[in-house]
């Protein structure tokens, strides 16, 4: 058996993480005579540091420079009893993971998986080959992110007193996230009907409101928008706006009970009347 392993990651597989806690994947030994795949290394690099985690140390001192000979790859054993034959690959198959919950992982940082594997190829004229190694390591890169969002609403704008507005074609507000923020929602509620606002702008107000809490995604991230919902004269509302990163950090509250605050729409004119003097009569003083 002369055949190189190779393997996959199978997770980690996106950009961004609030922690990682597995690192699996597969490996491989091409060929229905290998001698398959009895070894998988693997390293976590933390690219922003130009670090590598060494599982050996504890606390703040478990990363170490990456040419470091403490922070070699990290053993992870293979079970030959979960190998199977993919005959459609003419190859042999083997599921692997790693406990990554052991890594402190530190926030806003890039990190790098690579993995490497090996078979149980011997050589007889000589005693040191261990076996056939995967040349070019699997990698993923990845970013930790730990840090919720901001999220601000510019209109209706929020004061300690209840505004009112005369108009408001547009609902408006910014975020703000160091990994990019991913989505935006609001929610209004009518509080003499106490129904949610559907995202709809059916000709009928009824038809645009339901019972329960609709979360109704908004146009944009960094600065968002909405065309906002029609509303009934002299008629207080409640809004709140959430928002989620990449990695899954976010501001969601428990509505109706928690955030959000009120306005009041009012269209109509104040009308007046004239109490004196009275109209077409004379008076003497």
């Amino acid at each position: 058996d002369t055949t190189t392993p190779s393997s996959t990651l199978l997770y980690p597989n996106t950009t961004f993480y609030i922690t990682l806690n597995t690192i699996s994947g597969t490996a491989f030994d091409n060929n229905s005579k290998a001698s398959r795949v009895n070894l998988a290394w693997l390293r976590v690099i933390n690219d922003t540091d130009g670090t590598a985690w060494n599982p050996g140390k504890t606390g703040g001192a478990d990363w170490d420079a990456l040419d470091s000979q403490s922070n070699r790859y990290i053993s992870v054993s293979l079970n030959p009893s979960d190998a199977s034959w993919n005959a459609g690959a003419n190859r042999w198959q083997m599921p692997y993971s790693w406990a990554a919950s052991q890594v402190n992982w530190l926030d806003n940082k890039t990190y790098r998986i690579e993995v490497r594997t090996r078979d149980r190829g011997l050589r007889s004229d000589d005693g040191g080959h261990t076996g056939n190694w995967q040349v070019t390591a699997t990698s993923h890169t990845f970013i930790i992110d730990k840090t919720t969002p901001t999220l601000a609403v510019i209109i209706p704008d929020y004061d300690a007193e209840v505004k009112s507005y005369s108009s408001m074609p547009t609902i408006t507000g910014t975020a703000a996230d160091g990994g990019g923020v991913k989505e935006v929602k609001v929610v209004i509620r009518d509080l003499e009907t106490m129904n949610y606002w559907k995202g709809t702008y059916e000709p009928s107000y009824g038809d645009n409101w339901q019972a329960g809490v609709v979360r109704v995604p908004v146009n944009g991230t960094v600065e968002w928008s909405t065309a906002a919902p029609a509303m009934m004269d002299n008629r207080r509302y409640k809004i709140w706006a959430e928002v989620e990163d990449f990695a899954g950090n976010k501001i969601q509250y428990d509505i109706p009970t928690a955030g959000g605050y009120e306005y009041r729409f009012d269209n109509k004119a104040p009308t007046s009347r004239l109490s004196l003097p009275i109209p077409q009569t004379a008076i003497k003083t």
